[in-house]
């Protein structure tokens, strides 16, 4: 593990207060990837120029509810999500195939140009739901 110690300081520490708090999170139990780690770096940097301290907090309460909310779920309603983890794992292939489709049919409808059919499509179910197009 690349923890390190609470009392060294670097100097990039001393002007960019967030970098330690990042080291920090990394070196915590919940290993951060790509997109967790982009997610907390944006909430930090809007927490660190909000009005308010109250505005910051609420964010990164937010956010800290984001993660924590599905493992609650998840250990409250343990053996239904036990079943459902089951039936995630039985059909792991035919959803890989089936995300791997749909990522090919959105990059050859953004090479061909087409990707406003998509809006064209989410525009009429919006206002068949009796919501207003957003786009």
């Amino acid at each position: 593990m690349d923890a390190e110690p609470a009392q060294r300081s670097r100097p990039i520490d001393r002007w960019m207060p967030g970098v330690r708090m990042l080291r920090i999170y990394r070196a915590s139990w919940l290993r951060p990837d790509l997109i967790a780690g982009a997610v907390l770096a944006a909430i930090l940097v809007l927490a660190g120029s909000a009005e308010t301290v109250l505005e910051g907090a609420a964010l990164l309460g937010i956010y800290s509810l984001g993660l924590a909310v599905p493992f609650v779920v998840a250990g409250a309603l343990f053996t239904r999500a036990m079943s459902a983890f089951r039936w995630l794992r039985d059909h792991y292939r035919s959803i890989q195939i089936a995300g791997g489709a749909i990522m090919v049919a959105l990059g050859l409808l953004l090479f061909f140009e087409r990707f406003y059919v998509l809006r064209v499509y989410l525009n009429r179910f919006l206002e068949w739901l009796g919501i207003e197009p957003a786009f």
